[in-house]
């Protein structure tokens, strides 16, 4: 029980039914009663008592087990086979790494063993050459030159095929490369004819411009002569005896078109009489000064079409040259890869043959002459394992990290002797860390495994370590008939703290905690458990009060009601409280002195 507990005989089967009907009518009364308060004065205190006031804390409900501190970790290290030991290297109390050497058999003792090797290697070997003159075999040389062939053959295989790989991936970036080059060449042949097309129109719109002519009439595929020779055009006739109009004559009369003519009367005209500059036809020694010349206009209009011409033949034989690259890409993309596909077939060709040959060297057969040289193999192979790992087993060395903890050993220890107990090496693993304990039966159904554990170790005062419950045995009872069950808590062991084995240690395993309750002590309670009475100082008058209390621990009680925080409550002298003098109640509750459950330490 973890709130009251009270030690008593055992029961008999009538007894039950009275306990019952008391603890029943004990509750009633409890109830009925426990509103009321009794404020009989009582008078002041008495020599050793002491006011204490009701205040508010934590009570905490705790099962506490004392033990020791194990280390559950060990391991054994021993020789495994027959010898003296020539050296021990370490002592108790030794940190040891996994691997480390511990002992080592003598001189004598490894060259012997060493001498088993040799000769099962000789064995092993007879065996196979007794087998090999058996079956007709090949030596070993020419099995190890086949087995070279086939693996020099393979390799060549994967380096033709990777060849073969690359060698399309290669042709194929150039043929795209090729492709592109092409595209380019092509667009950038339109690219041009849209230039030769801007100057086609230009060259027409100077046609318009000087003669009035539609742009459509112009031949643009002719030169300005062979476009007017067409039209039977004289540039000079036409643009000769021109009157420029100013302040001497303001006026002319304009001509009406000549509908027979392809050019625009009216346009020449305008050029004739409004242009102020000076004006020419046709000007084979160029432009006049400070005017312009219809003839020039049009050659350079001409001239700049032509160039924009040659320009679109150039792209046109840039797009022939890609063409021819592509053509000659591809035909080398077809070279390539069949040579890269010949080389995969010949190294594959090679590789069967050479595959073929060495399974050649394998002779399969039934005899039972054969079948037992096999055995003699097997035998031979299986004593030349067992000798080596006699040679590594010589040397000793620690299975895991940790302190060694005993050494049963010395030089000049001989092993293997018939009724002797095999020398060891013990090594404790100090990482992990456990305090055995146990709890009463009242106690543990409510322990589980994985529940947090607080441990004060009488080595370490002041300072607490966390752990936490790993296992709970089997309930076991000791001479006075007392039912407990071992637990077993697991510490976390903070960096740099080493603890020893056998340190005394007490596990508090927290079970509930009451938080902002009114707290009193125990020993301040009087009555009995059906009716507690409390004695309550007012105004410098002590009187009687009836209260209903709740949960408590070996010093503390909950206040349900009756009391209000900050009232003085009387507690007697430590002394009669530790001796019950608390009355009947107070000896239920053991007068305020700390027990601690489940104890007894393993």
């Amino acid at each position: 029980m973890r709130f009251l507990s009270a030690k008593a005989g055992p029961f008999y089967v009538w007894q039950v039914p009275v306990l019952l009907a008391v603890l029943v009518g004990a509750g009633l009364a409890a109830f009925y009663y426990a509103p009321e308060r009794s404020t009989t004065p009582v008078g002041g205190l008495a020599e050793g008592e002491q006011l204490v006031p009701v205040q508010r804390g934590t009570l905490t409900d705790a099962v506490a087990t004392s033990g020791t501190v194990v280390f559950p970790m060990r391991e054994e290290a021993s020789f495994t086979v027959a010898g003296e030991v020539g050296e021990v290297l370490v002592s108790v109390g030794s940190v040891v790494r996994e691997g480390d050497v511990l002992a080592r058999l003598n001189a004598a003792t490894m060259a012997s063993l060493e001498r088993d090797v040799a000769k099962a290697e000789v064995d092993l070997r007879d065996a196979q050459e007794a087998l090999a003159d058996a079956l007709g075999l090949p030596d070993a040389s020419e099995i190890s030159a086949a087995s070279d062939a086939v693996t020099l053959s393979r390799r060549a295989l994967e380096n033709a095929q990777a060849d073969l790989e690359l060698t399309m991936k290669n042709t194929a970036r150039d043929e795209q490369d090729a492709r592109d080059a092409i595209q380019d060449a092509m667009d950038a042949v339109e690219d041009e004819l849209d230039v030769v097309d801007e100057y086609a129109e230009e060259y027409a719109d100077t046609f318009v411009q000087w003669l009035g002519v539609p742009g459509s009439s112009v031949n643009t595929a002719q030169d300005p002569a062979g476009v007017l020779s067409g039209w039977q055009l004289d540039l000079d006739a036409l643009f000769d005896d021109r009157q420029v109009l100013n302040h001497d004559l303001s006026w002319m009369d304009p001509p009406d078109d000549d509908l027979s003519t392809l050019w625009d009367e009216l346009v020449v005209f305008s050029w004739k009489t409004l242009y102020v500059g000076r004006l020419a036809g046709t000007c084979p020694d160029g432009p006049p000064y400070e005017g312009r010349c219809a003839e020039h206009e049009m050659e350079e209009a001409w001239t700049a079409l032509e160039d924009a011409r040659a320009v679109v033949e150039e792209k046109r034989a840039t797009v022939d040259d890609a063409r021819a690259a592509l053509e000659n890409t591809q035909a080398k993309t077809a070279r390539d890869t069949l040579a890269a596909e010949q080389a995969v077939e010949k190294a594959e060709n090679a590789l069967a043959a050479d595959e073929e040959a060495a399974a050649d060297l394998t002779i399969e057969t039934e005899s039972l002459d054969v079948a037992l040289l096999q055995s003699e193999i097997t035998v031979a192979e299986h004593a030349l394992a067992e000798a080596r790992e006699d040679v590594r087993n010589a040397v000793l060395t620690a299975p895991v990290s940790g302190i060694v903890e005993d050494v049963s050993m010395e030089a000049g220890d001989r092993l293997g002797e018939q009724g002797q107990q095999a020398p060891s090496v013990t090594i404790l693993d100090p990482s992990v860390v456990e305090v055995d304990g146990s709890v009463d039966e009242i106690d543990v159904l409510a322990v589980s495994v994985g529940m947090p554990v607080a441990v004060s170790l009488s080595a370490l005062e002041g300072q607490t370590l966390t752990g936490e419950i790993v296992e709970i045995g089997a309930a076991s009872s000791g001479q006075t008939g007392v039912v407990t069950f071992p637990v077993t808590v697991r510490l976390d062991v903070p960096a740099g703290l080493t603890l020893r084995d056998g340190l005394s240690a007490v596990s508090e395993i927290v079970l509930a905690q009451y938080a902002g309750e009114l707290l009193i002590p125990t020993s301040s309670v009087s009555g009995s458990i059906i009716a507690p009475v409390v004695r309550v100082s007012v105004d410098g008058v002590v009187e009687e009060r009836q209260v209903m209390l709740g949960p408590s621990d070996d010093f503390w009680v909950v206040v349900i009601d009756g009391l209000s925080e900050g009232e003085q409550v009387v507690m007697p002298e430590p002394a009669s409280a530790t001796q019950g003098g608390g009355g009947a109640f107070g000896a239920v509750f053991g007068g305020g002195a700390r027990r601690i459950r489940g104890g007894g330490g393993g």
